[in-house]
């Protein structure tokens, strides 16, 4: 008869079957849902500060640098249904089931422009540079709620036109598109504005309108969430600008 003492292989086998369900439970992870939402009735404050490099008074052409610092807060609900998963960070959220989010975007710019000459009171211009963004973002049904923060770096770019319409007011358009990046996660951006710009004096104004943007998040991860966001609002921006570095003059457009 055997001597030997069971309980080593006894706890091989417990060891093996917690390994087994481990591996079970990882392996039946559900892909996450993106996280989407949309809300129109933001409100932007910003802040634009322009520093001419060069302006040529006979051409009409110039150069700039411009950095731009803008906030925005917004929410959003999403009916999520049977079989459908949605992952910031930590929770899992797992439908049937209404996801309430809020969400506070803060970007920052800093891009060269060139401004064309003026065409039958139309000018144009267009900008190269980076773009951070910082998204924080809360999700929450019921007892369950998470909270997380995306910060992406890139390149922009971007496209204007303007045209006067009475002495330091002016109408202008502009749109632009970002490219972010954080590790192996991809940010794309677009924000389409229009609006007009008043200066109040020869270096400070005010301009003000109605934009709208996009938002779309692409995570490396299969179980985080992508994050497709679509807002629109009013905004309202503190102009400052610099004299022109050739004539003393400031640049009209905003």
């Amino acid at each position: 008869m055997s001597n030997r003492n069971p309980v080593p292989r006894a706890r091989s086998a417990g060891l093996a079957v917690a390994l087994l369900a481990s591996a079970c439970a990882t392996s039946f992870t559900p892909d996450a849902d993106p996280l989407e939402g949309d809300d129109t009735s933001v409100f932007s404050p910003r802040l634009r500060a322009t520093l001419p490099l060069r302006t040529d008074p006979a051409g009409g052409r110039a150069t700039s640098l411009e950095l731009e610092l803008a906030t925005l807060q917004g929410d959003f609900s999403q009916s999520l249904s049977n079989g459908e998963n949605i992952r910031l960070d930590d929770i899992l959220f797992s439908g049937p089931l209404e996801l309430q989010s809020e969400f506070e975007l803060t970007t920052a710019s800093l891009l060269f422009h060139f401004h064309g000459p003026r065409d039958h009171r139309i000018r144009t211009g267009a900008a190269v540079g980076l773009s951070a963004t910082e998204l924080e973002i809360d999700a929450s049904s019921g007892a369950q709620s998470d909270h997380d923060r995306r910060f992406t770096l890139g390149p922009m770019v971007a496209g204007q036109a303007s045209t006067g319409v009475w002495k330091d007011l002016d109408l202008y358009a502009r749109l632009s598109w970002s490219l972010g990046f954080n590790g192996s996660d991809e940010l794309w951006q677009t924000r389409a504005e229009a609006g007009a710009s008043w200066w109040l004096s020869r270096h400070v104004g005010l301009a003000f309108g109605w934009q709208l943007g996009t938002y779309d998040l692409d995570e490396d991860s299969d179980i985080i969430s992508d994050i497709e966001l679509r807002y629109g609002g009013p905004f309202a921006t503190l102009l400052v600008r610099g004299a022109g570095r050739s004539t003393g003059e400031p640049l009209t457009i905003p």
